[in-house]
């Protein structure tokens, strides 16, 4: 009788002729031999196997000597589902004290990790054992599936973050700093370079800034950066731009600063040739975004252009969230 989990009373045991939650057919205590016993057996197998099939999914098993065998399964990545059709034959390393057997994201199967799991803040992956090898042989398999039973509550807002930049809080930038009161501390206007405007007047009355042909002006803005934010995960400048011709390839210089006394991180938009606005993007690596970065300014200078003018409609930008 096991020590730490108690079965149903005999006399409860003797009379089921079926487990209800399972559907898993018991072998009556009145079975007589003439009943076919073993049919009867099998019959209890069958179900029993049905009824955990699922608990095979993803198993690593030893083959012998070095090998594993991983059963084929399916996983969600985010909204993705995969499917890994399963393997034979993967030789692992011998001597190790541990090998953390585990999927990536794409589902390809690692078997070259001996220090650690993944981080799962970095690194999306389904972990599936961790293997000892010694002697040549495979000494130990210790199954690490259930760590994806169950998951918290709280899970990563699929949608990510959002960020508007208005361009009324554009600014202009005159010899790398805000202008002083003379110029109105660089507010644009239908008389500043850019021009702030209505693209046609009554008509048309959609804001955007203008830069002639010629004029890369920068202009500035300043955000907070959400307390939410996932510092392990890009940030993606928008701006929905279009150029006043097909002669020139408009687009921005991208110069970000976080915080205080933090390094410049330089960038580029993506470039639009056609007069039909476009959301073109550029991206403030992860590897940029220092720990407890509270504040983003951000400098958009645009690119030579010397035919066309350059039109911008919009700036915001997205993040992941944690």
């Amino acid at each position: 009788m096991p020590t730490n989990e108690v079965y149903p009373a005999d006399a409860t045991l003797e009379a089921m002729t079926e487990e209800t939650e399972t559907g898993v057919q018991l072998v009556a205590d009145n079975t007589l031999p003439g009943d076919d016993l073993f049919l009867k057996v099998q019959q209890l197998f069958y179900r029993l196997l049905l009824a955990t099939r699922r608990a095979n999914d993803l198993r690593v098993f030893d083959e012998g000597n070095l090998d594993i065998g991983v059963k084929a399964g399916q996983f969600w990545d985010g909204a993705t589902l995969r499917t890994y059709a399963g393997s034979t034959g993967n030789t692992l390393a011998d001597e190790k004290a541990a090998i953390y057997v585990y999927l990536d994201n794409t589902g390809t199967l690692v078997l070259n990790e001996y220090s650690a799991w993944p981080d799962p803040a970095t690194t999306n992956h389904i972990r599936l054992a961790v293997v000892t090898t010694s002697g040549g042989d495979i000494t130990g398999i210790t199954d690490a599936r259930g760590g994806h039973v169950f998951s918290s509550f709280k899970q990563p807002d699929a949608r990510g973050g959002f960020i508007p930049v208005p361009l009324t809080a554009l600014r202009e930038v005159v010899s790398n700093d805000v202008p002083n009161a003379a110029a109105i501390g660089g507010t644009l206007a239908k008389d500043t370079t850019p021009i702030l405007e209505f693209i046609d007047g009554d008509s048309d009355s959609c804001l955007r800034l203008n830069w002639a042909a010629s004029n890369s002006d920068p202009v500035m803005f300043q955000v907070p950066i959400p307390p939410d934010l996932d510092e392990a995960q890009d940030i993606t400048l928008h701006c929905r731009i279009a150029s006043g011709g097909t002669t020139n390839a408009v687009g921005f210089e991208v110069d970000s600063y976080f915080n205080e006394g933090d390094t410049k991180i330089e960038d580029s938009t993506q470039t639009n040739q056609t007069a039909t606005y476009a959301d073109k993007t550029a991206t403030i690596a992860a590897a940029d975004i220092p720990a407890g970065a509270a504040t983003l300014t951000c400098e958009l200078t645009p690119v030579a252009h010397t035919t066309d003018a350059l039109y911008l409609t919009a700036v915001w930008l997205t993040y992941k969230k944690v």
